[in-house]
């Protein structure tokens, strides 16, 4: 069972590192995932550090907001999950554990740390987190914006 535990915002960027570790189809695809025009080859160290970034931004904007969760199972840590209010704002296994079962418990263990009804925005082309969350039972709402779309669990 994955257990996801709270951590500062100083210790998430191990868990982002861990979580996209040996994903070589994450790394080859994230401009294109977080809807960024990059001209350069992504490294692995790259895609840790825009995230990083988004999620200091988002930090900024909403001061003590955000809460920080490492993914734990058996004790041993596979992702991180980042939330604020009722929103799913960033989350990753590490690609060797996402598996059925594991993948299902990651779920319920999110659904543990936020309300009852939340709500993900996702870029549009981020369609291996938008079909992980849509198999989870997440609605697709409908959206004006071209670019993102919005998931809901009610």
């Amino acid at each position: 069972m994955v257990v996801l535990s709270k951590i500062k915002f100083n210790k998430i960027r191990d868990f982002i590192d861990l979580a996209y570790e040996g994903d070589s189809e994450l790394i080859k695809n994230y401009p294109e995932y977080i809807d960024k025009d990059i001209n350069v080859e992504m490294t692995h160290d790259d895609a840790v550090n825009i995230q990083m970034v988004m999620i200091k931004n988002a930090e900024n904007e909403l001061p003590g907001e955000l809460n920080y969760y490492k993914a734990l199972l058996n004790d041993m840590p596979i992702g991180y999950v980042v939330t604020f209010k009722d929103v799913l704002y960033s989350f990753a296994i590490n690609k060797m554990y996402r598996k059925p079962d594991i993948l299902k418990s990651f779920f319920e263990s999110i659904c543990k740390v936020l309300p009852q009804k939340f709500g993900c925005v996702l870029y549009k082309k981020n369609t291996p987190a938008i079909n992980y969350l849509i198999k989870c039972g997440m609605l697709q709402e409908e959206n004006t914006d071209q670019k993102a779309i919005t998931l809901i669990k009610v």
